[in-house]
């Protein structure tokens, strides 16, 4: 395995627990004050273009992380609609 595989993986490792705390502090609290939807609609869309992106290049390793990032990210942004006051 490459070096830069190898680092890609660990990248990928690490991304999946971003997100996930904010996303579990907001369903178990159902408050969103303080979180931005701006930020969250741009963080989407930029997911998406970099999974397209990924797709389009064949990057495996970076299809997965945007694929999964863009879930948990997408799922905030819906809760941030659900629980807006």
């Amino acid at each position: 395995m490459e070096i830069t595989t190898l680092i890609g993986f660990i990248g990928l490792f690490f991304s999946i627990f971003v997100a996930p705390p904010q996303l579990i502090k907001i369903v178990k609290s159902r408050k969103t004050g303080g979180v931005s939807i701006l930020t969250y609609l741009l963080l989407c869309f930029v997911m998406i273009c970099y999974f397209i992106h990924a797709l389009a290049i064949k990057d495996v390793i970076f299809a997965i992380s945007n694929g999964l990032n863009f879930i948990v990210n997408f799922t905030i942004l819906i809760c941030l609609f659900k629980y807006k006051k």
